[in-house]
Order: C-alpha cells, then sequence, then structure tokens
C-alpha cells in the first residue's frame, strides 16, 4: 500500500483474450494518482484491454477520475478497451454528480466488465 492506496495487477485470459486487471482499494486522490499514472501508461502501452475494479476503493477525486477517462481514451484511440466494474456508493455517488455514470458504463461485477472487455 502506498500512501492510502494499494493497487494490484492481475491478467486474466478469457477464452484466449488476455485482459489486464487492476483493482484498486483505499482513496484515489491528487496525492496517490502521481504513482498510478505512470503504471497505468507503462500498462497501456503494453495492453490493449483492461478493467479496472473499483470494488475496494473508498474514495476518488477529481485527479483520480481524469486518470481513469485520460487511461480509457487512450485505449480507445488505440482500439483497445476500458471496462470499470465494482464502484462501492460512495464513488458511485461522486461519478453521478460529476457526470461520469452517464459517460461510461460502471459494471456491477467483474465477470460483467471481464465479458465486454472480452469482446
Amino acid at each position: 500500500m502506498r500512501d492510502g492506496l494499494e493497487m494490484q495487477f492481475k491478467p486474466t485470459d478469457i477464452d484466449g483474450t488476455e485482459i489486464q486487471v487492476v483493482t484498486l482499494s483505499g482513496m484515489l486522490d491528487g496525492h496517490t494518482t502521481i504513482g498510478v499514472e505512470k503504471e497505468l501508461a507503462d500498462l497501456t502501452e503494453k495492453a490493449t484491454r483492461l478493467v479496472v475494479d473499483l470494488k475496494g476503493l473508498t474514495y476518488i477525486a477529481s485527479a483520480g477520475i481524469g486518470l481513469l477517462l485520460a487511461t480509457r481514451a487512450r485505449l480507445l484511440e488505440n482500439g483497445g478497451t476500458c471496462e470499470i466494474c465494482q464502484a462501492g456508493d460512495a464513488v458511485m455517488e461522486i461519478f453521478h454528480v460529476v457526470g461520469i455514470s452517464d459517460l461510461v458504463t460502471i459494471h456491477e461485477s467483474r465477470a460483467a466488465a471481464l465479458a465486454q472487455a472480452a469482446v
């Protein structure tokens, strides 16, 4: 855990399609986003399919939202996909307030996000 945020990476294979799963736990704010940004940039240089699991995320600031949207945009521009899943109530409330939930599908389960990423 680094300064209130834990990030885990796990490659997953769905019917021969490799999908990188990133699980975030804790708080994704202006301070913790700095380290995550570099790791996600490195990951998206290699991976084209990404699932970001927010199940353990308790708070997300505007910097974290910007990071998720920029990561998603980078993958989409390169023909990839980025699915977000399992945001808790507190994070979903923030997404609703800033309108993210109107722009991006937030899957209720990791299985649903993986299925969509494999398409």
